[in-house]
């Protein structure tokens, strides 16, 4: 029963168990392969935004309207289901729906591939490729709504150097965690291992506000 999902985010934060009910109820999402990577604080949010739409799509969804399991992970605008007039739309913008259906037949050929005998560090990279070519998905068909609904382009603002995707903030965690680790056990490293350790903490905060 989808009640095991509410349960679950009303009152239990065991990571397995989380992974054990989104296996149950969405046996063939793209995530699986990047949550078997271990739990982190990132992992545990993507973990937890995924039980948190099967929730929410349980409350509105209707016998006719169900979906096939990869597509019950589309990106939340999209899932909304505007229809885009595609003739209508510019043409930068038709090739950026060009792009996205691309990218969302890559994705499903990847989340076919998690499945296969293949290491963990080649699960782990797909699913990451999966979760950056969402991102990307998402970015093109909010463009796609917002010129439907106002009949303009979105002005792209240029982006704070300070500002990072969740998926950026999860590479750089990974990179500063190896770096930490090699110089570690070195005495005349310790200032720059004190300053790798300072930058996780810091990055792991960030991911814990997202």
């Amino acid at each position: 029963m989808i009640a095991e999902i509410e349960d679950y985010l009303r009152n239990s934060s065991n990571y397995t168990r989380g992974c054990e009910l989104l296996k149950k109820f969405a046996p063939d999402s793209p995530l699986h392969g990047l949550l078997g990577s271990g739990e982190s604080t990132f992992t545990r949010g993507k973990l937890s935004a995924a039980l948190q739409s099967i929730s929410s799509q349980h409350e509105v969804e209707t016998p006719e309207d169900k979906l096939p399991p990869l597509k019950a992970f589309r990106t939340l605008s999209e899932s909304k289901v505007m229809r885009i007039d595609f003739a209508k739309l510019p043409d930068s913008l038709k090739e950026q729906m060009k792009e996205k259906n691309a990218l969302f037949k890559q994705s499903a050929e990847l989340h076919r591939m998690l499945s296969m005998d293949i290491s963990n560090a080649e699960r782990y990279s797909m699913a990451m490729q999966i979760l950056s070519n969402f991102d990307r998905i998402d970015k093109i068909w909010k463009d796609a709504e917002a010129f439907q609904q106002h009949g303009i382009l979105p002005v792209a603002s240029k982006p704070d150097a300070g500002e990072r995707t969740a998926l950026d903030l999860a590479r750089l965690l990974e990179n500063l965690k190896k770096n930490a680790y090699k110089v570690k056990d070195k005495p005349e490293r310790i200032e720059r291992y004190k300053e790798l350790c300072a930058q996780i903490e810091e990055v792991e905060d960030a991911l814990r506000k997202r």
